[in-house]
């Protein structure tokens, strides 16, 4: 059984990862007590000591505001934590697979989907250091591979943390009656995150670099809502929407590297509904 060194267990999406494949594969997931990402050192003992087949490094912080307030600890942990564990694998052969995200994107003025080799500069601390790390670990270990994660929900599960996300906010303005304030000239890809943790295993065999790893974008979220409510036979909710028209985003993703790669995502909407049928919301 081939190992797995996992970060960031208690995580949304660590948690989600290690569910899945514990059956599977041996699983390695240490707490920060256990290992500090931020030390080099440390990571170097502790990858050479476990020697894992693959190390999945979901441990950040993702909170944008957090890493604007605090730049400092933003790169220790965004940066360093990856690149470190980089240095470890050049050592060991592990195969790194670290999760970046959609935010180097932020700054984009255009509405064309985005590409992995397009010139960037992110607006924010937490694009920019993710950014920063990517091209880092592309110059100690090709190998490596650096996805460019989208907003990603799901529904509340027994024991796995779930925070606020859009499924959740959908649920709950059809259940109570939640006011929702979405845009129309948002363009992102916003994915069931059971289908991220399902592709991760793809990735064990593909060419390393940077992949755009989320659902392509097909409506701006307010579109998406009212598409959704329709979709549910609740088409009155779409009352309860309220466009945001001073706001304007480009997060959308290219696939074409994605699918040569031979993975692919399902829409924002059709992930939804798959979401809402697997969860047996009563809805669908």
């Amino acid at each position: 059984m081939k190992t797995i060194l996992l970060t960031g267990k208690s995580g949304f999406l660590g948690a989600r990862i290690y569910e899945y494949y514990d059956s599977s594969y041996n699983i390695i997931a240490p707490s920060h007590s256990e290992l500090d990402i931020t030390d080099e050192v440390d990571c170097m003992h502790f990858v050479s000591e476990n020697n894992p087949d693959y190390i999945i490094h979901t441990a950040a912080i993702a909170d944008t505001g957090y890493c604007e307030a605090h730049p400092d600890e933003s790169f220790r942990v965004n940066v360093n934590g990856p690149v470190n564990l980089a240095k470890a694998c050049k050592t060991t052969g592990s195969r790194l697979i670290s999760m970046s995200s959609d935010q180097v994107y932020s700054a984009v003025v255009h509405v064309k989907k985005n590409k992995e080799n397009d010139i960037v500069n992110p607006k924010n601390k937490y694009g920019q250091d993710k950014l920063s790390a990517e091209k880092m670990l592309n110059e100690i270990l090709p190998d490596a591979i650096s996805l460019r994660l989208t907003w990603m929900f799901d529904l509340p599960i027994d024991k796995l943390v779930t925070k606020t996300n859009f499924a959740t906010m959908l649920l709950d303005s059809v259940n109570n009656g939640r006011q929702l304030t979405l845009s129309n000239n948002e363009y992102r890809g916003i994915t069931y995150v059971r289908e991220v943790v399902e592709n991760i295993e793809k990735l064990f065999t593909a060419p390393g670099g940077v992949y755009n790893f989320g659902s392509p974008h097909d409506y701006p979220p307010y579109m998406l809502a009212t598409k959704i409510f329709e979709y549910l036979g609740k088409a009155e909710l779409t009352n309860k929407l309220i466009n945001r028209t001073d706001y304007f985003s480009n997060l959308s993703l290219d696939q074409t590297k994605l699918n040569a790669a031979g993975i692919s995502f399902s829409s924002t909407l059709d992930g939804i509904i798959k979401c809402m049928k697997e969860h047996n919301t009563g809805l669908i």
